[in-house]
């Protein structure tokens, strides 16, 4: 719009303008998903938390157990937790405790 507006009083500025605003058209469509590398939709998201060495050590020595496939470190996170969710409440509370008290 160069040029827009010369010679015009401010009123005839305001018109052009909202005519120019009102002629818009607005996008409803919804955002398209983030898509990895592969050009596939993400499915996870990431997230970061503290470990101490020894556990990540554990992580590690966790996932090099499978001979016959890979197992990455979320991997490994997620069956934990998946064992967890597994457990009788009292277990798994006797558990988060002993955890605690170890940190």
């Amino acid at each position: 719009m160069a040029g827009l507006g010369k010679g015009l009083t401010k009123n005839e500025k305001t018109n052009q303008i909202e005519d120019f605003i009102g002629s818009a058209t607005a996008n409803t469509q919804q955002p398209k998903p983030e898509k990895n590398g592969n050009g596939r939709a993400k499915k996870h998201k990431s997230y970061m938390f503290s470990l101490t060495k020894p556990v990540s050590d554990d992580i590690d020595k966790i996932s090099l157990k499978p001979r016959d496939f890979k197992v990455s470190r979320s991997e490994v996170v997620k069956a934990g937790i998946e064992a967890l969710k597994a457990l009788p409440k009292e277990q798994l509370l006797e558990i988060l405790k002993e955890v605690k008290a170890s940190s």
